[in-house]
Parts: C-alpha cells; structure tokens; sequence
C-alpha cells in the first residue's frame, strides 16, 4: 500500500514540477518577447529623434524671411536646406493617427516613426512660452527659438494583450 502511494504522490510531485517549468517558460517567453519589442521602439525612437534633430537645426537655414510658415501644438512646417544645396525647400512634420509624417515641398508625407503623441512648445529668446494662438501671426513665429518635442512612442504590436 505504501508503494502506491508513493508512486501517487511521485506523480503529483512530478505533476507539480512540469507545471512550474511550463509557467516559467511561459514567463521566458513573454519577457523576452517584451525586451524585444521595447529595443524595437527604442531604437525607432532614437532614429525618428535623430532626424528631428538634424530638421530641427536647420530651420530657417538659407531663409529669407519667414523661416517658420505653420506653428501649432501637433505640426510645423518650416524652410530649411537640409542637404545644403543653398535652395529652401519647405518641410512639414505632422501626426496623423500613430505615424509622425515628414513632407518636403507640399510632396505626399513619409513616415517618419510611430508615435501615439506628438506635442511641439516654442519658446522666445526669454524662454517665456508662446501660446497656440499667438503663433497665428508671422511675427510671432519669428520669434521663436527653443522648441520642446514631446514624442511617446508604443510598440505598434500588442504584448499578452496590452
């Protein structure tokens, strides 16, 4: 009797093993997925970051007059030279639904990374914050020299549901 049920209670034991290992790998495996996800977005961050920068610099590069043309809280178009050819071509950053876009000379948009917020705050040289509606105005644009980028980005694939 005393060998059934230790053969019983081995395969409860053993029952008990198989479902932790089973668990952890489980765990393993969404984690992991997790770290690859994340590296993805950070990654995608950096690079759509980069670019921004480097537009960023080059306002008003080689401009005239007006350097900033549309200011809000979601979008700016501006002239800049990006690739120093000493001609102005007007590029246009905007948001529409989780894609940040880049137009260059009113040309469709391209995707410049995925963000599920995109907010721009301009400051004067005083760093007192412009509002929205004053930016209607071109001299108040023109007034403008710090500008805060907020981006939140998300992996644009589910993980374990969230």
């Amino acid at each position: 009797m005393s060998s059934w049920i230790d053969v019983v209670g081995s395969f409860i034991t053993g029952g008990i093993i198989i479902l932790i290992l089973a668990n952890l790998n489980i765990y393993i495996s969404s984690s992991t997925a997790n770290n690859l996800y994340t590296n993805v977005v950070q990654q995608n961050l950096i690079t759509t970051a980069e670019v921004l920068q480097h537009d960023f610099y080059k306002i008003g590069y080689h401009a005239n007059s007006n350097r900033i043309i549309k200011a809000d809280s979601n979008s700016i178009k501006f002239y800049a030279d990006l690739n120093n050819s000493g001609k102005n071509e007007i590029i246009y950053y905007y948001p529409n639904d989780r894609v940040l876009y880049k137009s260059i000379n009113n040309a469709a948009g391209k995707p410049e990374g995925d963000v599920t917020n995109f907010k721009l705050t301009y400051y004067d040289s005083l760093g007192n914050q412009l509002s929205y509606s004053k930016l209607q105005g071109a001299s108040i644009r023109n007034n403008i020299r710090t500008i805060n980028i907020y981006l939140k980005v998300e992996s644009p694939d589910p993980i374990d549901g969230v």
